[in-house]
């Protein structure tokens, strides 16, 4: 045990991956996504000189994790080298040129593991974006930068995108556990490319 003044934050997406002698000695808080709402109330509070829509816009692309929406309303979001290569992502998917997919899989291998689930989460949004502008509905992730590649992949059968953002949610779960960014990657351009997994 460690010394009373002493505290050791410990993160974990899943709770059962940790050791049970670990668990028990620790007590469980549920990290959870803020509502759009709270997005919009933070952001009105840390940045009042912005006009309310640009705010508001912000607060629904975040998904949540007000960091994005804040990096975003600072103008650090075009430096952003995940969203750039979300974007990437999906227009290589609405090229459908297999070999182009595979080369940029294989230099997604050099991101350690927790960036590349970014980009997964990153994508995984923008597929479900591209889903809602087939159905006429509105972008809720989409930054202004990245709304050329949605528009592209919603050119894409729906069944395609299904299958795709099927994949990048079972590749994020995977990499929950002991997997390396080049088996996810592997993984990635297989199974975009019709393979099972």
């Amino acid at each position: 045990e460690g010394p009373a003044y002493a505290a050791f934050l410990l993160l974990a997406e899943n709770p059962g991956a940790v050791l049970t002698t670990i668990r028990s000695r620790c007590e469980g808080a549920a990290l959870t996504p803020v509502t759009a709402a709270e997005a919009e109330y933070e952001l009105a509070r840390r940045f009042p000189q912005i006009p309310r829509e640009r705010r508001h816009a912000a607060a629904r692309r975040c998904g949540g994790l007000l960091g994005q929406a804040v990096a975003e309303l600072e103008g650090q979001e075009a430096d952003d080298p995940v969203r750039g290569e979300a974007s990437r992502f999906l227009e290589l998917l609405a090229q459908g040129n297999e070999l182009d997919f595979a080369v940029w899989c294989v230099e997604q291998e050099k991101r350690e593991r927790g960036e590349l689930v970014l980009l997964l989460e990153r994508s995984l949004a923008l597929l479900r974006d591209a889903l809602a502008l087939q159905r006429g509905g509105d972008t809720l992730s989409a930054a202004p930068q990245e709304l050329s590649a949605v528009q592209k992949a919603a050119g894409l059968a729906p069944g395609r995108l299904l299958h795709t953002a099927e994949l990048l949610e079972k590749l994020r779960k995977d990499a929950a556990f002991n997997v390396n960014a080049g088996q996810l990657c592997g993984a990635l351009a297989a199974g975009v490319n019709g393979g099972s997994l």
